[in-house]
């Protein structure tokens, strides 16, 4: 990747790049407040100067609204873990032109706004998907199918990877908007490598084949099942894992600090605890309007 100071050089010099997953520097710290000039909601976290997931597929959506408005056909995306210095030099090249500007971020806020209205939480993770409209569509059909709520496949998918089609953990390799492991994607009759490189549209029938007749009575019921099926209707005092070995039991609260926070085991208070820990009020309160046996 090369160096570069800033939007400004990238016009004036006619320089292009590509950034992938791990890059850092100055230039994505650019890319970065250029995105949120545009009316993108990155926080503090997003604007690091790190690229990472939310910044990519923040800056593939930003893309797909320029063609909107430039009248070029969208540049397409394989859905890897990069953006391509086209699609780079289409951001910088909106950003250069305030009428554009403006215009994007309008649109973006309109698009916040309708989503608001449908009743979905966390519109402003939505509008960085590249695929918005295509995933909104086909999440309220796979919640049908699954007779479930929109707003509880939301939060499971907000918690295990933030609505982000890239993410993937750390510790144990799980990928995706619902976090697959390797074997589990094997038994859907995936690679996992498959689902990395899937849209979060297109992940949702992925999501939907795993999740398909189950009977999910609220939020946690979904979640478990993406989480550890074992603890669906077991005890608030059920330590995850100890119908197997204390060594699983300390597995798994390993793989999860978020959860055990520092404990050699996750009971399902825990678990319950965590659903709903570090979500903002305002998607708090959108997200109880329709989950069952939650005060």
């Amino acid at each position: 990747m090369q160096r570069l100071k800033g939007f400004d050089q990238y016009i004036n010099e006619g320089l292009t790049t590509v950034f992938h997953l791990g890059d850092s520097g100055e230039e994505v710290h650019a890319l970065q407040t250029g995105l949120r000039k545009l009316g993108y909601k990155l926080g503090d976290p997003q604007t690091d100067g790190k690229f990472g997931p939310e910044t990519l597929s923040t800056a593939q959506a930003a893309q797909v609204q320029i063609s909107k408005i430039d009248g070029k056909p969208p540049i397409s995306f394989p859905f890897t873990n990069a953006l391509s210095g086209a699609a780079v030099n289409s951001i910088e090249g909106a950003l250069a032109n305030e009428e554009t500007v403006q215009t994007i971020s309008k649109e973006v806020n309109e698009m916040m706004n309708g989503i608001g209205k449908s009743g979905l939480a966390f519109k402003e993770r939505l509008v960085r998907l590249p695929d918005v409209e295509g995933f909104v569509d086909k999440l309220k059909i796979v919640s049908k199918n699954l007779n479930i709520e929109p707003n509880w496949l939301l939060t499971v998918m907000y918690k295990e990877s933030r609505i982000n089609p890239y993410a993937v953990n750390k510790i144990s390799g799980a990928s995706g908007l619902i976090q697959f492991m390797d074997k589990t994607a094997q038994g859907l009759g995936y690679n996992i490598n498959d689902i990395r490189e899937m849209s979060a549209a297109g992940q949702l029938d992925v999501v939907e084949k795993y999740l398909k007749g189950g009977a999910y009575h609220n939020l946690f019921d979904l979640y478990l099942k993406v989480f550890y099926p074992v603890a669906i209707g077991k005890a608030d005092d059920f330590v995850i894992g100890s119908e197997r070995s204390s060594e699983w039991t300390a597995k798994v609260a390993n793989q999860n600090p978020a959860i055990s926070k520092g404990k050699s085991y996750i009971t399902v208070a825990d678990f319950k605890e965590y659903a709903f820990g570090n979500i903002d009020d305002e998607n708090l309160a959108v997200i109880k309007k329709t989950a069952s046996n939650i005060a």
